[in-house]
């Protein structure tokens, strides 16, 4: 096999590849829309699961609560709140049950 026909398959594999790996990655007026309004390729898809998967987050924490907190620093406010509450009942009844 010459030289010459080697290099020409090569270029005729990075062309085939290229052209399928543009079909698979960009989007174009002429492809399938699914139900959800996107286009139907791998970018689209991304982006699409990226914007589910970031509102999902919004919401686990407190959406658009107006804190300084993030969702895991109010979590922790609140255990610890409540946890110094139930402190102070026990030693409450302790107190009880001692002085009685």
């Amino acid at each position: 096999m010459s030289s010459d026909n080697t290099v020409d398959r090569q270029e005729a594999m990075v062309e085939a590849l290229t052209s399928l790996l543009s079909d698979a990655l960009l989007s174009n007026d002429n492809e399938l829309i699914d139900k959800h309004g996107f286009q139907v390729n791998i970018v689209d898809g991304l982006v699409y699961g990226l914007v589910r998967i970031a509102n999902a987050l919004k919401w686990l924490g407190l959406g658009d609560a107006a804190t300084p907190f993030g969702a895991i620093e109010a979590l922790c406010v609140e255990m610890k709140e409540s946890s110094e509450r139930i402190a102070g009942g026990l030693h409450d009844i302790a107190e009880a049950i001692r002085d009685k």
